[in-house]
């Protein structure tokens, strides 16, 4: 039975994926830092179950989590019960539908993958920078050609208390898309479509958009971006 993105993985998401987003929090933290930000309004795109603005949240920013899935926005909101300054909703961060300006909009964990059209991605950045004050920065990564090619056909087994399930994924590099499908032990299955993307095909759409890039990584800890680097870590500022 096929099911729609994170209807079920949702369920054990933050078993395996949900701490990825958190290695964001020292980037974050330095460069509010170099800015005198003491309480940033902070909002993520496709956040997910909300781990990571709820980590801000508990360093004194204001937070938005914005998701297009519902399982997810629902197991965020649990998350967040008892923190007031974090605050969640139903929306597809192409069309952002807010009254808010934030210092920071973050986009982490691949989620810009998702959108497997360039066109989807410019609408994702023009949103971004609509929500932006002058001076305010985006931070966002994303899957490279290197990762998928690196992983294709990727197979690996779960275990979690009673969920089992298969993860394979699979690269074609003529329709340059890479479908992840997840098979569950109550038979349903769900399949995720993704682009890579990487900086020079991304460069040029930031700058149309209104962005200036800061720096680009490669990963965590002062990893460098080059051409076989599997991820680009982008942060950059709205003009």
């Amino acid at each position: 039975m096929n099911v729609k993105s994170y209807e079920r993985l949702s369920r054990v998401y933050d078993l395996d994926w949900g701490d990825f987003s958190i290695q964001y929090i020292e980037i974050i933290s330095q460069l509010l830092e170099q800015r005198n930000i003491d309480r940033a309004h902070i909002l993520d795109l496709a956040c997910g179950t909300g781990n990571l603005i709820i980590a801000l949240a508990k360093r004194g920013h204001a937070c938005l989590g914005i998701d297009l899935s519902p399982e997810m926005i629902a197991i965020a909101r649990e998350h967040a019960e008892h923190y007031p300054d974090v605050e969640f909703e139903i929306q597809d961060m192409q069309n952002l539908h807010l009254v808010n300006r934030f210092d920071l909009v973050t986009c982490t964990f691949d989620s810009l993958n998702y959108l497997t059209d360039m066109a989807h991605v410019k609408n994702m950045f023009v949103s971004a920078a609509s929500v932006l004050g002058s001076g305010g920065l985006f931070i966002f990564d994303s899957n490279t050609k290197a990762m998928y090619r690196n992983n294709n056909g990727y197979t690996h087994a779960y275990e979690f208390s009673k969920v089992r399930l298969i993860q394979r994924m699979h690269y074609d590099m003529k329709s340059n898309i890479a479908e992840t499908v997840f098979e569950f032990n109550d038979g349903s299955r769900e399949t995720h479509r993704q682009r890579p993307y990487g900086l020079k095909e991304l460069k040029p759409l930031l700058r149309r958009t209104g962005f200036s890039i800061v720096s680009t990584h490669g990963g965590f800890k002062g990893r460098k971006y080059n051409r076989s680097s599997e991820r680009l870590i982008c942060i950059t500022v709205k003009l």
